[in-house]
C-alpha cells in the first residue's frame, strides 16, 4: 500500500520517452523549483553593462528586484535590474504601448549597451508579442534588445532561463574573421583538464560562459574557430552560432566513458588542426586504472540520483555499466539524445523509477522502500543514516571536464560505498 501511494504513479525508465512521462513524486512540492526567471537573472548579472527589464505582474518583478539586493553585480535597488509591472489593464488589453514608453525612460536614464527583455508567465499566457517589440526597439535606439522567455509552465526549473539568455546573445554577435581559438560554453571550465590541454597546444580560450564578460567580448565571440559545449545549457547557443556563423561545436557535457572522452578530444583537435596531446592517453589510462581499482567496490551497489552537475541519464548509464544500479533517477527532461543512455541502463537489466526532482519530505518515504546504498544530491543526511544510506555529492564536478570528471565521480561513489559498508558492518 505504501509503495502504491508513493511510487505507484511514477513510471519506470522503460516507459519514459519524453518529459510528459516524468511524473512528480508528490503532487504537493515545497518549496518547489526555481523558475526560469531566476536562471535568467543570475546569468544576465554576469554581463557587464547589460540592463535586465523584467516584464510581468508585481509578484514576479518583486522577486527579481529582491535578487538585485543579494547580487551586488546589479548595483542594488537603483542598479541595472529593472521592473515593468503589468496591472490588470495591461493584462486585459495589452502592454506594448506602455512598455515602449518605459523603455524610452530606461534608455535616457541608463544609456545601456544592451537590454534583456525578460518575459514571465502572465505575458506569455496572454500572448504579448515581446519579440516583435524588441525588434522595433532595436531599430529605434540602435541598441540590442534581446527577448528571453522564462515562462515556468513550460518547464521544470531554472535551467531553461540560463539557456535562453545565452541563446539570445547570438543575435547581437557580429560576423568576424575566424581566428584560432575556442569558446567554452556552459560552465566555468577555464581551469579544467580540457582547458589545460588547449593551453598546452597553444590554443586560446576566447570566451568562457558563464563569466564576467563584457558585451563587446560577447559580440566578438564568432571570432573563435570552435565552440566546446561544457554543459547542456550551452547547447542551444552552440547550435545557433553554427547556424548563423558556421562555427562547429563539440560536446563534452555528455562524455563519461573513457572511449567517449577520447573521441571528444580527437574531434576537438582535428577541428582545430592540431595534434592530440600525448597527455590524453595518460589521462585515459589513469581513469581506466581508477575504474578497475574500484570495480569490486562499486559492483552490486545501488543509488538514488538527485540533483548534480552531471546530466542524470549520462551519469546513471556510466555507473550502470560498472554494476551500480540506479533505483530512482530524478530528472527535469528526457530528450532524444537521452535514449542512448536509457538503452545502456536497460541493457544491464536495470529499470529504475524516473521522477521529477522531489522535496525532501516526499523522498523520506522512498528510502525504506528502495533501500539504496547511496543518495547523490542534497538530502537530510541524518535521515539517510537512519536508513543506512550514505549521502554523497560531486563537489568539484561543476568545474571539471573529460577524464578528470569521470575519475572524480568514481572516487566519490567509491568513497560513499566504503562508508556504506562500514555503517552496515557496524550496525549503525
Amino acid at each position: 500500500m505504501q509503495e502504491k501511494t508513493i511510487l505507484g504513479h511514477v513510471k519506470r525508465l522503460s516507459e519514459v520517452n519524453g518529459r510528459r512521462d516524468i511524473m512528480p513524486l508528490s503532487w504537493v512540492t515545497y518549496p518547489g523549483t526555481h523558475c526560469p526567471l531566476f536562471g535568467a537573472a543570475i546569468t544576465v548579472r554576469q554581463m557587464k553593462n547589460a540592463v535586465m527589464l523584467v516584464i510581468g505582474t508585481e509578484e514576479c518583478t518583486y522577486y527579481t528586484k529582491s535578487l538585485s539586493l543579494v547580487y551586488g553585480e546589479y548595483g542594488g535597488l537603483d542598479g541595472r535590474c529593472l521592473s515593468f509591472v503589468m496591472d490588470k489593464h495591461d493584462v486585459t488589453f495589452g502592454c506594448q504601448d506602455k512598455l515602449k514608453k518605459a523603455v524610452e525612460e530606461l534608455v535616457k536614464e541608463y544609456a545601456p549597451e544592451a537590454v534583456f527583455l525578460i518575459t514571465t508567465c502572465v505575458p506569455e499566457m496572454t500572448g504579448e508579442d515581446i519579440d516583435s517589440v524588441a525588434d522595433g526597439l532595436w531599430n529605434a535606439y540602435n541598441i540590442p534588445f534581446l527577448t528571453v522567455h522564462t515562462d515556468h509552465f513550460r518547464c521544470d526549473g531554472h535551467l531553461s532561463g540560463i539557456q535562453n539568455v545565452w541563446a539570445a546573445c547570438a543575435k547581437m554577435m557580429e560576423p568576424c574573421v575566424q581566428e584560432e581559438g575556442v569558446n567554452l560554453l556552459g560552465k566555468k571550465a577555464g581551469n579544467s583538464e580540457l582547458a589545460s590541454f588547449l593551453n598546452a597546444a597553444g590554443v586560446r580560450v576566447r570566451l568562457s560562459l558563464p563569466s564576467d564578460c563584457s558585451l563587446e567580448e560577447m559580440k566578438k565571440a564568432p571570432a573563435a574557430k570552435l565552440n566546446v559545449v561544457c554543459s547542456k545549457q550551452g547547447l542551444l547557443l552552440a547550435k545557433e552560432m553554427e547556424r548563423r556563423f558556421g562555427i562547429p561545436w563539440v560536446s563534452f557535457y555528455d562524455r563519461c566513458r573513457p572511449a567517449e572522452i577520447e573521441e571528444g578530444y580527437k574531434m576537438l583537435f582535428e577541428l582545430l588542426g592540431k595534434p592530440m596531446p600525448e597527455e590524453v592517453e595518460g589521462k585515459k589510462k589513469k581513469l581506466k586504472e581508477k575504474i578497475e581499482e574500484n570495480r569490486e567496490l562499486l559492483d552490486k551497489g545501488s543509488f538514488i540520483l538527485g540533483n548534480s552537475a552531471v546530466e542524470p541519464f549520462v551519469l546513471a548509464s556510466f555507473f550502470a555499466e560498472l554494476g551500480m544500479e540506479p533505483l530512482l533517477i530524478q530528472a527535469k527532461e528526457f530528450e532524444e539524445e537521452d535514449t542512448a543512455y536509457k538503452d545502456v541502463i536497460l541493457k544491464q537489466g536495470m529499470n529504475p523509477y524516473v521522477s521529477q526532482s522531489a522535496n525532501l519530505a516526499a523522498m523520506a518515504g522512498v528510502y525504506e522502500l528502495l533501500k539504496p546504498d547511496l543518495y547523490l544530491g542534497p538530502a537530510e543526511r541524518d535521515i539517510l543514516l537512519q536508513h543506512q544510506i550514505v549521502g554523497i555529492g560531486l563537489p568539484k564536478a561543476g568545474q571539471m571536464l573529460g577524464f578528470e570528471l569521470a575519475e572524480h565521480m568514481v572516487e566519490c561513489f567509491a568513497e560513499g560505498m566504503k562508508r556504506c559498508r562500514q555503517i552496515k558492518e557496524n550496525g549503525i
